[in-house]
């Protein structure tokens, strides 16, 4: 700002002014931006009993200023709000203003700031949808495992038993031989009641 009549300073701040109150119509809404990026209460700053046209001319003279923080307030503000016609504006005009204008003191007035790709909001909602993405993809392959497990049968090693029937006992009794193994068994089956007699060697 050194490099600046004090009638061009005047006129800068005037304009800087305008463009914020333009992009940020209430002091909730200047806070909101303010505070979190800067780590300051906004409230330590202006004076809560003037008008909020003068709220703003105290943060850009009394902070923005004199702690050497215009540029970066001038990132953060067009970062916040991009899309706002007149701090738009006012920032391309920051920025062609100093790109035009020799550098004979070795400091810039504003230093030319490259305009935000991807808004800030933007890249953190899809950082965020990646996260759950990929945490939904692992969750997803875990489940198929699961059930995967749970559908396959289970296999064994039983043999298959061949059995015959060699006497009715009446009454829905039944007397059957099975083999097993090396063994020749008999049952007494009555109902659903299976009962061993015993076995026997295969000849």
């Amino acid at each position: 700002m050194k490099d600046l009549s004090e009638n061009e300073q005047r006129e800068l701040i005037g304009k800087f002014r305008d463009a914020i109150i333009s992009a940020y119509p209430s002091l909730n809404s200047l806070k909101m931006m303010f505070e979190p990026k800067f780590g300051v209460n906004l409230n330590t700053i202006i004076n809560d009993t003037s008008t909020y046209s003068s709220q703003v001319h105290q943060l850009l003279t009394e902070w923005a200023i004199s702690q050497g923080q215009f540029n970066n307030l001038l990132q953060a503000a067009y970062e916040g709000n991009s899309g706002n016609e007149k701090l738009k504006k006012f920032y391309e005009s920051v920025n062609n203003r100093e790109n035009q204008k020799p550098n004979t003191s070795g400091r810039d007035i504003v230093k030319p700031l490259t305009p935000p790709l991807i808004n800030p909001r933007f890249k953190f909602f899809c950082t965020i949808f990646f996260i759950l993405f990929i945490i939904g993809g692992f969750f997803n392959q875990i489940l198929i495992k699961s059930l995967t497990t749970i559908s396959s049968p289970t296999p064994t090693n039983s043999p298959i038993q061949k059995c015959r029937t060699i006497a009715n006992a009446g009454k829905g009794s039944s007397i059957i031989e099975c083999e097993e193994q090396n063994e020749l068994c008999t049952y007494s089956i009555s109902g659903s009641i299976k009962q061993l007699k015993g076995c026997r060697p295969k000849s």
